[in-house]
């Protein structure tokens, strides 16, 4: 058997060191079992014996603060373990973070946040903050964002929270703002949310809107950004209240968007617009390939008049820039020319 620089000590000993603590009797079983478990984690070390001891010492006053504070038995185990306590020690985030994200992912359970909810609250406390920071402070691990530092985000979001409710919001919306991974976004939509509202739709309407708004969302600074979301509003509609098939949405917003921005514009109906589109519309939808504007000779030549517009623009463009290089570099280009030397500066 191999033999230990210090021995362990008999349960009996370490017994009568936690009696000398002066401390409830309740607790020496946490004390017995940490000892060992300190101990076997170190038996190598000369001093083994005075460094478990130690180590059951300072494990020791966390379990009784936790157990005092209401938690469960595992997350006291599991605090004392990770070292939770050195929370309130350290200047170290990423320390606290990693300590405390390893007691919640150890003490996990589905539905129950309790352990979780009685630490923050703690931790709001000695911190000196509101309810409404740890209520971020607390999500932060239940929605597994796992920030690096959790009390900065908290006090981040809870920064947006309070100038959302500054501006009349409720404080489900001001809440939902700040948690939003985009409050832009999340500010537009909900301002869109209640013109709806007024307006009289639905919540399938509603949602079907916000969907696509937020999908479409790239296009807003393009002039057919709106006619995108008309587009797909007034074909959902059609093809929810006939009970088509989803793809009629899609087929219909290009119907509509050819019919917007057509070639020949006097050629699309404006009395009855959305009756020539739906009719088209559901045209393709039944398999004809039919155009919203004929692919007739006075549509070729009207294609025809303005690809050569273009060209021409595009000619005018570049002789434009070839007569303004001139004008700059009389004498010509060197080969190792960059535009970015336009720009330096001495």
């Amino acid at each position: 058997m191999k033999e230990y620089p210090q021995p362990k000590l008999p349960e009996s000993e370490v017994i009568a060191k936690y009696n000398d603590l002066g401390l409830p009797k309740e607790y020496v079983s946490f004390f017995v079992d940490e000892y060992n478990r300190c101990y076997d984690s170190v038996p190598d070390e000369e001093n083994s014996s005075d460094l478990a001891l130690e180590c059951a010492t300072g494990a020791l006053k966390w379990y009784i603060l936790y157990k005092r504070l209401g938690n469960s038995e595992k997350w006291c185990k599991a605090a004392a373990e990770f070292g939770l306590s050195s929370f309130l020690d350290t200047d170290d985030i990423e320390d606290i973070v990693e300590c405390l994200q390893e007691v919640y992912h150890d003490c996990y359970e589905i539905g129950n946040n309790s352990d979780l909810d009685i630490q923050c609250s703690f931790i709001t406390d000695s911190l000196g903050r509101s309810q409404v920071f740890k209520r971020f402070f607390m999500e932060n691990f239940t929605e597994m964002v796992l920030a690096r530092n959790p009390i900065k985000l908290a006090d981040e979001k809870e920064s947006i929270y309070r100038a959302a409710i500054n501006e009349g919001k409720s404080e489900e919306f001001a809440y939902n703002y700040a948690w939003s991974p985009n409050p832009c976004l999340y500010w537009e939509k909900e301002e869109i949310r209640e013109k709806l509202v007024q307006e009289g739709r639905n919540q399938d309407y509603i949602e079907e809107y916000l969907m696509v708004y937020e999908s479409e969302i790239s296009y807003q600074e393009e002039s057919y950004f709106t006619e995108l979301i008309d587009g797909h509003m007034k074909g959902w509609e059609y093809c929810k209240e006939q009970g088509l098939d989803s793809r009629f949405v899609e087929i219909y917003k290009q119907v509509y968007l050819e019919a917007k921005h057509p070639v020949i514009p006097a050629r699309i109906p404006k009395t009855g617009f959305d009756d020539f589109v739906l009719d088209i519309a559901l045209r393709r939808y039944n398999g004809e390939q039919v155009d919203v504007e004929p692919q007739d000779e006075v549509y070729m030549k009207q294609i025809q008049l303005l690809m050569r517009h273009e060209k021409e623009r595009t000619s005018r463009n570049q002789q434009i820039i070839d007569e303004t290089m001139e004008m700059m570099f009389p004498d010509g280009i060197d080969d190792g020319f960059s535009y970015d030397s336009l720009f330096d500066k001495d």
